[in-house]
This record gives structure tokens, C-alpha cells and sequence, in this order.
């Protein structure tokens, strides 16, 4: 152990330099244990996000589905959803084109505020009116897994997510 110099300028004994005070300190405190462990449940929460995320696209990749406008249709497109119908302003037509194709069932990814809300419920009715099954909750379980409110940000929203992930791998090994 090196010692350093007292008042007076003499070496104490047992003194240490303030490098290995810091390593000892900083890897036995408990803030840093807190931080370490709080560290591995995000870790752990991404990438159970990112499973739960995963299946519910591939769930949507062989569906038709109904985004609010063409932003929404181009994101949802880069997450690999190939069968998007814009409903903004064309709700009848779209959902007709998905009646005359015989579709059982379409999922409605419209934003979560209020207009697409109201999108979500007038959709569900004129899928409805043409015998096909409404579902107006992934959109809800999608938003919330991506954190996001307007489905034009979901490309972004799940890179980033998969970036965290990549990111946390490189620390954890």
C-alpha cells in the first residue's frame, strides 16, 4: 500500500491513495449494489418487452391491418406489417376492400388520443358491418410496449428498444 504524506509531510501508516478508496468504496456501497441490480432488472424488462413485442408483430405480419394515415402505414410497414389499410378519410372503402377479400379478422392501430380513440370505436362498428372481427385492443398493448402514443413513431420506438438491448448485452459480457 502506498502511503501519502500527513500534515506536517510525513507518510501515515495504512494510509491509501484515493484510487483504491474509491474502487473499494464504490463496488461495496450499497448505492452502487442498488444501481447494479436496478441495471439488471431493466435489462431483464427489455428483453422481455422486446419477446412480447416480437409475437405480437408476428401476429400482425399475417393480418390485415388498419393504421389512422400513411405515416402510420409507413412505420408499421418497417416493423414488416405488410397488409395496412389507411382509414383516415377512407374508413368505408377500407374496410370494404376487407369485406369483398372475405377477412375474418383485421386489428385497428389507430393513435392513442383522443380522435384515435374514436377512430378505434367507429372502425370496430364498420368492420362490424361487414362481418369482420374488430380488434381494437393490440393497439393498446402495442403503444404501451413501445411506450409510444402515435403509431408513426413505432419503427423508431422498437430500433431504439432494440439498441438497448444490444447496448445492455455488450455490458453484460
Amino acid at each position: 500500500m502506498e502511503r501519502l504524506p500527513r500534515k506536517g509531510g510525513q507518510a501515515s501508516k495504512g494510509a491509501v491513495n484515493s484510487a483504491q478508496v474509491i474502487v473499494v468504496t464504490h463496488s461495496e456501497s450499497p448505492v452502487f449494489r442498488c444501481f447494479l441490480k436496478k441495471a439488471q432488472e431493466e435489462s431483464v424488462e427489455t428483453r422481455e418487452r422486446l419477446k412480447k413485442l416480437d409475437k405480437i408483430l408476428d401476429k400482425l405480419r399475417d393480418s390485415w391491418v388498419l393504421a389512422e394515415g400513411q405515416r402510420d402505414r409507413s412505420a408499421l410497414k418497417g416493423l414488416g406489417i405488410g397488409n395496412v389499410l389507411t382509414i383516415s378519410g377512407n374508413l368505408r372503402a377500407s374496410c370494404g376492400i376487407l369485406g369483398a377479400k372475405n377477412v375474418d379478422k383485421a386489428y385497428v392501430l389507430s393513435d392513442l388520443d383522443r380522435r384515435g380513440d374514436e377512430l378505434a370505436k367507429r372502425a370496430g362498428d364498420e368492420l362490424g358491418s361487414h362481418s369482420i372481427r374488430a380488434d381494437i385492443e393490440t393497439r393498446r398493448m402495442l403503444a404501451h410496449l413501445l411506450r409510444i402514443r402515435y403509431f408513426e413513431d413505432a419503427k423508431k420506438a422498437y430500433d431504439k428498444l432494440k439498441e438497448e438491448m444490444i447496448n445492455e448485452g455488450e455490458h453484460d459480457g
